[in-house]
């Protein structure tokens, strides 16, 4: 009775918290004890486990030291013996040197095979380090034997491998028993340190004994040692541990000691060694150490005599744990089934009552969700969800009611293609189950039927179904079909509580609809509100035009207020721009189609005229007559703006504010149309500023700029009414003279004194930023209209007389003409073949030998390009190069010539045993100039595979002086990589001292100017000043050019280092170059 009472007062409030508080009770009052003591007997055994296996591991570690010490004894005695061995005459340390070797192999393999079976012992960093280590020490022995390395390498060496040995032995601090224990395995550790200082003390001393001389570097490396010596034994003996002191007692012979002490001293303090023999004091030192050793063999003999002790006492006490951990699992064993059975019991009463509340939170949570959701979906999809996770029913679906027919929307434990197929079956047992669904359509109730009388898999695994309709607007607009696998589950409070849910999604459904139709009316008014206030300016007019009502915007844009305006015509803002026929056409529009949009102008009540966009729309009752009219209107006053500043901007050259090239295209041809019918002459002059680029590179952007700016506003001087003047690209100008007459002559004649005019101009230079800057121009110019085809040609035609003036030198100008014609085509035939073959690889390379002035040897080869024309044969580089100027085809036969050379040398490299000569490569200054020569030059050897260091390339001189700073930066990029740079035609340029100390280029090529007339003039005093420069600059010098043995001689007399010239062969192809050298080096 007292718990069915509080069961009953709990069902309407904290059934959940209840159940919690007392399983909680009941596992507080029964588990924690029982846990408690699994826990701490479980630690207990764990305790005794690790200290068992402890047991194991100290064994395996202390056998680990056991032969890592050995291997350091014997390492020690050969490093002794081979640093002795280093004196002339030390016979009986050699023969102790080959015995003291076999022993540290014998010990090192001992070592090995106890790495091989017990791993994990020791540390694989310090043991990989060791053998790394001594895998050195054949090599080691052999140079002692050849007495090739100081008795300081032999130190260092030995004592690196005794180092990480003795660093390996740190395992045995891994695990440590008790302090006791740490303070022992620490006292081991430092018997071995002193061991190794005794060990090196013992070898330098008797290097010395051997040698008798005490070089300082050895004297204070043994005072060094003695230090660490006596720090290391005094550390020893105050805070070793009480029986290791008493072992190291007993085991050290105090005779001994003190006699190998004071041995050391009369030696290393005293330096009164002369009696001393080296094999009396090796033996002496050898006995003291091999009593360290001993101490340190029985320390590790009593350490596995304590591991079995330890072993005995935790393998029992591991006994005893164990059966208090089973006594533990026991109880708590037991203890788990009582209050298994207390729980059941617990759970059984209040089953029923979760039942209850289950239903009942799903019904209140449901009614939640559909307060705050206004979707059908999401509320449908809610109703099967919440009734589902009741866990009450075996499946259940919702399907939407549409034109007769069910459609399955939702489901929930059932394949919603089984539900499909059932409500489109015409089988008698579907049509049984449809008529059921159609019933309830009807009645507008629910129905429940027994699955006993319907067959088919949705009705195999339940015992009952229940059909709920779902109301919408007084219809039946969802069907909700529950199917339960136990009958009693559907009783009349399963009953109630769906149809209260299935009542509520109609009562939502209600509310959805009223709040819809609200929100719609409510944004129809908003939207008609804002309309009105928009930025737009609306007036409402009545049928007879009388102005009704404007909103704000009509205010802010012609300035008028409402009551300024009520009641007048809209006339009142006509501007007067447009005639009687703008407006009869814009009222036909609104009568004929009912609206009208386009742009006027109309004048504000201050009097200004400004530009508005403007739409006027009819409004008609229900017999079609037109009873208002609306107009919207905005200011586009800033939009007219901004597109006659864009129109000016889209013309203009922002630069110089000059017409762009679009704008004087588009002149041109109404230039050009209107002289061929008015039949007068015009000239198109086409301008380019003579090195501007140089302007650009050796001032900088910003006074380049100036330069055409100033430019800009000098031409305009010049023009006449009608002239038309434009810059057309970075340097380049244009000026059409308008109305020169109808005679030929006299148009040329009137151009010419133009030209003359713009070249007095510019006869002083400019002063930009405090620079005198010189301005010429080449200049181009086609008389029109005068037998070209259209407008386009005169602008083509002016820019080839413009080449044609540039070619001449510069500040010069030509008119277009026949010849200068044909010479363009003929360029244009020339660079198109060129580009033609290089694509067909017609291009080849020949090569000139650079020969030796002293030994005549063939050091390297300069390459130069050929043309294997297939009509006109072998062109040599004057017959086609020109053609390459200024253009990207320049860069293109660049790349052509590095990419055969680099070939090239690859295959002599393979074919030609020792091969080792550099080839020179011409780099133009168009090529050098450009931003991505350094990535281009560098891709292409990549590319090859070729080795950068048999590449030279030659630059003239002028070339590297337009931006010294950047050549710079650039000859050191690919010095980096290997390749050279030779300074070509030196002596016809700048050839200054102070940039050939900036410079980092490695050859001086004179130039064949000087060498082919030697003995003229002062040439041959030139030639040797330039050898002497190169050799103040540590350069090397090539002569070019050299025709004659004369020539040569006075070159070797002088220094000079290499020369090339017909007096040993021209240019030949590689074929015959390689035969050449070939045969040369046979004879020589």
């Amino acid at each position: 009775l007292p718990i069915a009472s509080i069961i009953g007062e709990l069902t309407e409030g904290r059934m959940a918290e209840f159940i919690r508080n007392v399983k909680l009770k009941l596992l507080v009052i029964f588990l924690f004890p029982a846990i408690g003591m699994l826990y701490f007997s479980s630690g207990y055994v764990y305790e005794k486990v690790l200290q068992y296996q402890s047991t194991s591991y100290l064994e395996d570690v202390v056998k680990y030291v056991k032969v890592s010490t050995q291997l350091i004894k014997e390492l020690q005695k050969e490093r002794g013996l081979g640093i002795a061995f280093l004196s002339d005459q030390s016979v009986y340390f050699q023969k102790q040197l080959q015995l003291q070797r076999d022993k540290s192999d014998k010990a090192f393999r001992e070592f090995q095979t106890f790495l091989t079976h017990q791993e994990g012992i020791y540390d694989e960093k310090s043991v990989k380090k060791i053998i790394e280590q001594y895998t050195k020490i054949e090599s080691c022995r052999k140079r002692i034997d050849h007495k090739q390395c100081s008795l300081f390498d032999i130190l260092d060496f030995y004592s690196q491998i005794i180092s990480f040995l003795i660093d390996s032995t740190d395992v045995l601090k891994a695990r440590f028993i008790n302090e006791n224990f740490f303070q022992t395995i620490v006292g081991f550790r430092e018997l071995l340190m002193l061991a190794e200082v005794s060990g090196k003390e013992r070898a330098l001393i008797s290097y010395l004994l051997e040698t008798r001389q005490l070089t300082p570097k050895l004297e204070s490396t043994l005072i060094r040692l003695e230090s660490e010596f006596q720090e290391l034994k005094k550390r020893f003996m105050k805070e070793t541990t009480v029986p290791l002191l008493i072992l190291y007692r007993q085991s050290i012979d105090p005779e001994l000691s003190q006699k190998y002490v004071q041995m050391k001293e009369k030696i290393i303090f005293a330096h009164n060694f002369s009696d001393v023999e080296s094999k009396v004091w090796w033996q002496l030192a050898t006995e003291y150490i091999n009593t360290i050793y001993q101490v340190d063999f029985l320390v590790l003999q009593q350490l596995l005599d304590l591991k079995e002790r330890l072993r005995h006492d935790a393998f029992l006490a591991l006994v005893i744990s164990l059966i208090l951990w089973a006594l533990s699992i026991i109880a708590l064993y037991f203890l788990l089934r009582i209050i298994s059975k207390i729980l059941n019991t617990f759970g059984t009463l209040v089953q029923a009552i979760e039942d209850q509340k289950q239903l009942y939170k799903a019904f209140a949570e449901f009614s939640e969700i559909l307060i705050y959701n206004k979707d059908e979906q999401t509320i449908l999809h809610a109703l099967s969800m919440m009734l589902y996770q009741t866990d009450k029913f075996h499946y259940l679906w919702l399907g939407k009611v549409e034109n007769g027919k069910i459609i399955p929307i939702v489901v929930e434990n059932i394949p919603m293609s089984l539900v499909e197929q059932e409500m489109v079956d015409t089988t008698t047992q579907a049509l049984r189950m449809q008529d059921k669904i159609h019933y309830v359509i009807k009645e507008k109730r629910y129905h429940v039927e027994s699955a006993s009388r319907l067959t088919g898999p949705l009705y195999d695994e339940i015992e009952s179904l229940a059909i709920f309709p779902i109301i919408k607007e007084d219809e039946v607009k969802y069907i909700l079909v529950i199917g339960f696998d136990k009958k009693e589950l559907l009783d009349a409070g399963m009953i109630d509580l769906i149809t209260k849910m299935t009542n509520e999604v109609t009562y939502a459904f209600e509310k959805i609809a009223i709040k819809r139709d609200e929100e719609r009316l409510k944004e129809e008014l908003r939207i008609a509100a804002c309309a009105f206030d928009a930025h737009e300016a609306i007036t409402i007019t009545d049928a007879n035009g009388k102005i009704l009502k404007v909103n704000d915007a009509f205010t802010r844009i012609t300035g008028y207020k409402p009551q300024e305006v009520i009641g007048k015509n809209p006339n009142i803002l006509k501007s007067g721009k447009h005639g009687k026929d703008f407006y009869i056409a814009m009222w036909e529009s609104i009568r004929k189609y009912g609206y009208w949009q386009g742009e006027i102008y109309n004048r504000r009540k201050s009097g200004e005229i400004y530009p508005e966009l403007l739409s006027v729309s009819a409004v008609k009752n229900q017999d079609g007559e037109n009873t208002h009219y609306v107009a919207h209107f905005f200011d586009i006053s800033e939009i007219k703006e901004a597109q006659q500043h864009a129109e000016y901007r889209a013309q203009h050259d922002p630069l110089t504010d000059l017409y762009n090239r679009q704008k004087l295209v588009d002149e041109l041809e109404r230039v050009y149309l209107n002289a061929v019918v008015e039949k007068s002459y015009n000239a198109f002059l086409f301008f380019d500023l003579d090195n501007f680029k140089y302007i650009n590179d050796y001032y900088n952007h910003e006074v380049g700029d100036k330069v055409l700016i100033e430019v800009a506003q000098r031409l305009k001087t010049v023009l006449y009414e009608h002239d038309i003047l434009a810059r057309i690209a970075g340097d380049e100008f244009a000026l059409i003279a308008c109305d020169l007459g109808y005679e030929k002559s006299m148009a040329i004649q009137k151009v010419s004194i133009i030209i003359e005019k713009i070249k007095r101009l510019f006869v002083e230079p400019l002063e930009i930023n405090g620079n005198r800057i010189e301005v010429t121009f080449s200049i181009g110019v086609k008389m029109f209209p005068d037998q070209e085809e259209s407008y386009k040609d005169v602008m083509v035609n002016a820019d080839i007389a413009m080449y044609h003036a540039k070619k001449n030198g510069k500040n010069q100008f030509s008119f277009f003409n026949e010849q200068i014609n044909l010479e363009s085509k003929q360029f244009l035939r020339l660079k198109n073949e060129l580009s033609e073959a290089m694509r067909k690889r017609e291009l080849v390379l020949h090569y000139q030998p650079k020969v030796c002035v002293r030994s005549g040897e063939v050091v390297g080869f300069e390459a130069l390009v050929r043309w294997q024309h297939p009509r006109r044969g072998l062109l040599y580089p004057d017959q086609f190069l020109h053609v390459t100027t200024g253009n990207r085809l320049s860069l293109d036969l660049s790349e052509y010539i590095l990419e055969e050379v680099c070939l090239q040398i690859n295959t002599w490299e393979s074919h030609w045993k020792g091969f080792d000569k550099k080839v020179s490569i011409n780099i133009s200054g168009e090529q050098f100039t450009n931003k991505n020569f350094t990535q281009n030059m560098i891709r292409i050897i990549e590319k090859c595979h070729t080795k950068p260091q048999y590449l030279d390339f030659e630059i003239v001189e002028d070339v590297l002086l337009r931006d010294l700073d950047r050549a710079i930066e650039v000859i050191k990029t690919f010095k980096e990589i290997g390749i050279t740079f030779s300074m070509d035609d030196f002596g016809t340029g700048y050839s200054s001292i102070n940039y050939l100390k900036r410079l980092p280029v490695d050859v001086l090529k004179i130039d064949k100017s000087f060498i082919l007339d030697l003995f003229e003039g002062k040439n041959s005093q030139i030639v040797k000043m330039m050898i002497e420069t190169a050799r103040i600059f540590g350069l090397k010098t090539v002569a070019e050019g050299v025709e004659n043995k004369a020539i040569l001689q006075y070159l070797d007399a002088y220094g000079c280092d290499y020369y090339q010239g017909y007096y040993f062969a021209k240019p030949l192809p590689v074929d015959e170059v390689t035969r050449l050298v070939e045969e040369r080096s046979r004879t020589n």
